[in-house]
């Protein structure tokens, strides 16, 4: 299971395809607790899943914005949990935050870019720091990395129509600094995060789906749903990792609800019945979690007219 969680609420850049870069969701600058964060970890390694515990220390946020970024990796290095940091690395004073989470057993950090010269990376990733604040913090990675290879860096260069020109000036600052480098084709640029847009204002009014004896053939399994949890600063789990903290997009408090309620509440919601997400078949440890969530909830079933 990779649980997203933003251990601050704020992020520096305004990438248009982002719900926080669009500022859907505004920065209020909140910070998770560190007690909470440990519980919710604790909590996490009592939940079944077919993929192995990876914490995520980001989903709409940027991670260094924390100062004490460094004690919520060593909190997952002592339950050997593996942990993630994905940044766009545009923040000045840093270098020391770097350094803390690769000694404290980081398991892997990405980096997002989308231009090698700074005219073409602020048309993406706007306003804050530019691509020469980038640039330095990737090379002072570089030697930290030779020093402590045990961490997977890469980066990522989001794909667009206007910046193919300079992937390979980046490919080649990579090469040079041994960074593993990526190109990721964009999605939805210019869109102000619009391209789910119509998914969430209807969803305010609709009913969840009422699962009925023959809920195999009713619903299909989200790699969102059972595969990733999507909790922000306050400890609250929302809908999935695509949709934005937005009111009625929260399921609840992570550490209140029971696993059943959990998996249950977010495979009826509303807006997965519109959602362009690709479903998978039914895996025989997605039918256990199920049926495991339904014995426990059995009023959640009505049998078939």
């Amino acid at each position: 299971m990779h649980y997203y969680i933003d251990i601050v609420d704020a992020c520096n850049k305004k990438c248009p395809a982002c719900w926080r870069g669009s500022r859907v969701m505004e920065n209020s600058g909140q910070k998770m607790d560190l007690n909470l964060f440990k519980l919710i970890l604790d909590k996490a390694a009592t939940i079944r899943s077919q993929t192995p515990n990876i914490i995520c220390l980001f989903n709409w946020t940027e991670p260094f914005l924390h100062p004490n970024i460094i004690l919520y990796i060593e909190e997952c290095r002592n339950r050997n949990l593996r942990s993630t940091i994905s940044s766009n690395f545009a923040l000045k004073n840093i270098k020391d935050s770097i350094r803390g989470v690769i000694n404290a057993g980081l398991t892997k950090l990405i980096i997002s870019v989308s231009g090698f010269s700074e005219e073409v990376y602020g048309e993406y990733h706007r306003k804050g720091s530019g691509i020469d604040v980038v640039l330095g913090n990737l090379e002072f990675l570089s030697t930290v990395i030779d020093k402590n290879p045990r961490t997977i860096v890469d980066v990522h260069y989001i794909s667009f129509p206007y910046n193919q020109h300079e992937i390979e000036d980046f490919r080649r600052f990579c090469n040079k600094n041994n960074l593993n480098f990526i190109v990721k084709k964009g999605a939805g640029y210019n869109s102000a995060a619009g391209q789910w847009f119509n998914l969430l204002e209807p969803s305010l009014l609709e009913k969840p789906l009422t699962l009925t004896s023959d809920w195999k053939s009713e619903v299909k399994p989200c790699p969102q749903i059972f595969d990733m949890c999507s909790i922000d600063y306050r400890g609250d789990l929302y809908l999935c990792c695509p949709f934005p903290y937005l009111p009625n997009m929260r399921i609840g408090s992570f550490l209140e609800m029971d696993v059943a309620d959990i998996l249950l509440q977010r495979v009826t919601h509303a807006a997965c019945r519109k959602c362009p997400i690709p479903r998978r078949d039914w895996t025989i440890m997605d039918i256990a979690v199920m049926q495991e969530a339904l014995t426990s909830r059995p009023d959640c079933v009505l049998m078939n007219p």
